[in-house]
């Protein structure tokens, strides 16, 4: 079984081997770590307690909050480091994806990406307009430990041509162009299909199903049994237990950031922890213990995952992740967090 720091070390190996490199690679494994343990929500504010209390960090505040907002953060580089750590990736010599789009409500007026949108999930005593951001979203789907799961692999915020020319939108200082959900799709798969080039990449979508008494499964590889094709659409349903784990129990969706870039990279962070953590479960020989024992599910949750990769952080980890005097002074309080995480 690989160590939290073999995990974690090839993507500090990212960034440049100046003083400066050095530092942002020992905050940005910090801050990964600090979303993945469950001690809190990845609001930018709590991140900033973690890196004070937990990892020893003497960051100020503007200077964290310059580091989770800079467009030249090397996600591109970075999410290609994670994909290729994913064991076993392919299903029956087939990449699996789910390819879905996701709102995340929000309640202020100056939010990167949000526009009225159209909630087809909304409850009856809530709006079916909500003032949120559209997300669309691409997810490996393969089992780990006796359940399938979804890996975010990459997303994408959705703009409409009406909110692009009203805003003048722009990343950096890169003017924001209209693209449709498939297009952004396209783009999203054209990416993972050059990373994952050693098998057949399969897609797995849903459409809207009226209520009706039959429900058409279609799929364009007819080497598909009919019984792969009833499992791999019911996989599918696990991207939205994704989008849960991800705005719920990470806590993206109570991110405060409102600039365009801080917002993105948030979101970055955010995703690349929740496929850190079922990575490390992949990679663990011992199934996640459930916390909370219910006879109507025997598969361990996502807390569960996120609760073994919190006992498995050693004082060790943070000595090679993190090299700085600071933090032998916290290993124990840090340990205490720990046992109490687990």
């Amino acid at each position: 079984m690989a160590s939290v720091a073999d995990l974690l070390r090839p993507l500090s190996m990212v960034f440049p081997a100046s003083r400066n490199g050095s530092e942002r690679a020992r905050w940005f494994v910090s801050t990964m770590l600090a979303i993945i343990m469950p001690f809190s929500t990845a609001r930018t504010s709590n991140l900033l307690r973690a890196l004070h209390w937990v990892f020893g960090e003497s960051v100020s505040l503007r200077r964290y909050y310059t580091f989770m907002a800079p467009p030249k953060l090397r996600w591109a580089e970075l999410w290609s480091t994670v994909w290729m750590m994913i064991p076993s990736p392919y299903v029956d010599e087939r990449l699996l994806v789910a390819i879905d789009d996701s709102i995340n409500p929000k309640t202020g007026r100056k939010i990167f990406g949000c526009e009225w949108f159209f909630d087809h999930a909304a409850k009856a005593n809530q709006t079916r307009y909500a003032w949120a951001q559209l997300i669309v979203t691409i997810g490996l789907l393969k089992p780990i430990k006796g359940g399938w799961a979804c890996l975010p692999l990459a997303f994408r915020f959705y703009h409409s041509k009406k909110a692009i020319a009203a805003a003048k939108m722009t990343v950096g200082r890169t003017p924001v162009t209209f693209q449709t959900k498939i297009e952004q799709a396209r783009e999203m798969l054209i990416a993972v299909a050059r990373a994952f080039d050693q098998g057949t990449i399969l897609a797995v979508t849903e459409w809207i199903y009226r209520k009706t008494s039959w429900v058409a499964l279609f799929t364009t590889d007819l080497n598909l049994t009919v019984e792969q094709v009833i499992e791999y659409y019911a996989a599918r349903w696990k991207i939205e237990a994704a989008f849960k784990e991800l705005k719920q129990e990470i806590g993206s969706a109570r991110s405060q950031t409102r600039n365009p870039v801080a917002v993105t990279n948030h979101l970055h962070f955010c995703m690349m922890a929740a496929t850190l953590t079922w990575i490390h479960t992949d990679q663990t020989a011992q199934t996640p213990a459930r916390l909370h024992n219910a006879t109507t599910r025997r598969f361990y949750a996502f807390f569960d995952a996120r609760r073994q990769f919190t006992d498995a952080v050693k004082p060790s980890d943070l000595r090679t992740l993190c090299p700085d005097e600071r933090i032998r002074h916290k290993n124990s309080f840090l340990s205490i967090l720990v046992k109490m995480a687990a």
